[in-house]
């Protein structure tokens, strides 16, 4: 299949407030305002170009109907089916925990979103690449729920209320990060996802279930690509703020699904089955700082592990 090709755009030329600085303005407030391109907006729109031409150039396309076995879906009570009983799972409980947790977190994918157009712009080669991002991990959550739904293999009710609880009035709020603790955090978070993706699916048995963890692992793998890559650029455009902004983040960052109230029983579980826990989150923040070749440094040596 050809890769797909984006239309080619010119940078603007203005310029703004430090980007160093926290976005803390207030929500209901920069909404409603057009953002205007601040320094390092502007000097990372070419390298988000040259990253969004890479990732599409390199993409292989999959679709959640592919990783759902249709055949074994049947109505609800409602439509004169039965409904969800636990006698109907099949798979182990760590395996369902942590796709639980994962999908959860997918579903927030508006939060993130928000807060990546509230840090930077949806305008040129960042709107492009913002709705891109978005709409593959849109995809994630569409699989995941389609795959469990019909497989009944979790409780689609205590799931759904867990899903409108945690969008609803947990989400995802990062309006006192920097712009560069923004991309910091998110190449830490994509490299987290990958390593919980690939750990998760080693240990699945049922195969349709371990190749759509895969291929979501897979893109996991390439979004971190791309958000470290301008961490790359931002050490050598504002070196001293970009090591601070590593340090922050990795100081803060936890395990995934240690947001999710409901799920706190989950991550207890994962982590003692040896899927993600406070193990693998130090490995992942120690090989990302070695990849970034800044182990060395000071304010980051006590975070690298050999």
């Amino acid at each position: 299949m050809q890769a797909a090709q984006r239309p080619q755009v010119e940078s603007g030329k203005q310029r703004a407030s430090d980007f160093t600085e926290p976005v803390s303005t207030g929500y209901s407030n920069r909404m409603a305002q057009k953002t205007v391109p601040n320094a390092l907006i502007l000097e990372l729109e070419p390298v988000v170009g040259e990253n969004l031409d890479r990732h599409l150039a390199t993409e292989q396309l999959w679709y959640a109907h592919d990783f759902v076995p249709f055949e074994q879906g049947e109505n609800f009570a409602l439509l004169g089916g039965r409904d969800w009983d636990p006698s109907q799972v099949t798979l182990p409980k760590t395996i369902t925990d942590a796709c639980e947790i994962l999908l959860i977190t997918k579903d927030n994918v508006a939060g993130y979103h928000r807060e990546l157009v509230e840090h930077f712009i949806l305008e040129d080669n960042w709107a492009q690449w913002l709705g891109r991002w978005t709409a593959e991990e849109h995809l994630h959550a569409i699989a995941l729920r389609e795959y469990f739904v019909v497989t009944r293999e979790v409780d689609p009710t205590a799931n759904e209320q867990v899903r409108f609880e945690h969008v609803s009035t947990k989400g995802y709020r990062a309006d006192q990060y920097s712009q560069v603790e923004t991309l910091v955090f998110m190449a830490f978070f994509e490299r987290a996802h990958a390593v919980y993706c690939n750990n998760l699916a080693a240990e699945i048995e049922e195969p349709v279930l371990a190749g759509l963890i895969t291929h979501i692992a897979r893109d996991e793998e390439r979004h971190e690509e791309f958000f470290a890559n301008l961490v790359t650029h931002c050490l050598t455009f504002t070196r001293d703020e970009t090591i601070a902004a590593i340090a922050a983040r990795a100081a803060e960052l936890d395990v995934i699904g240690a947001d999710i109230d409901a799920y706190q029983d989950k991550v207890r579980s994962i982590a003692e089955a040896g899927i993600f826990g406070p193990d693998q989150l130090r490995r992942v923040i120690s090989d990302r700082i070695t990849a970034w070749g800044v182990a060395d440094e000071p304010a980051l040596r006590h975070l690298v592990i050999s």
